[in-house]
């Protein structure tokens, strides 16, 4: 009886640890890396990277309190987006959310 309350409060513990984690539902780490200074006609906006590609997005989402600083990188973010159509330079995407992960 014993071991099966300890076996009961193990998995417990771990089904706990396993909802600590901060991964947003939906959303894709990345990495916010700088601001595009780049003086062309489809330049500008900010470099992030999600996963093994660098994308690049112009503003941040409607209502967003993430304020971002070209000197103050990398950021680490939760974000959902998609690719931009359409595209100029191929590497345009629109964030639909974004959070700072901590």
């Amino acid at each position: 009886m014993l071991a099966r309350k300890c076996v009961f409060i193990f998995g417990l513990i771990l089904v706990g640890f396993s909802a600590c984690q901060k991964e947003e539902s939906g959303m894709d780490s990345g990495t916010i890396t700088g601001y595009d200074f780049r003086k062309c006609m489809c330049c500008g906006g900010w470099f992030v990277e999600i996963g093994d590609s660098t994308w690049r997005f112009d503003q941040l989402p409607e209502g967003s309190t993430l304020e971002l600083d070209p000197f103050d990188m990398p950021v680490a973010v939760w974000l959902s987006w998609e690719k931009k159509d359409p595209q100029c330079l191929g590497d345009e995407i629109v964030v639909d959310q974004i959070t700072k992960r901590e």
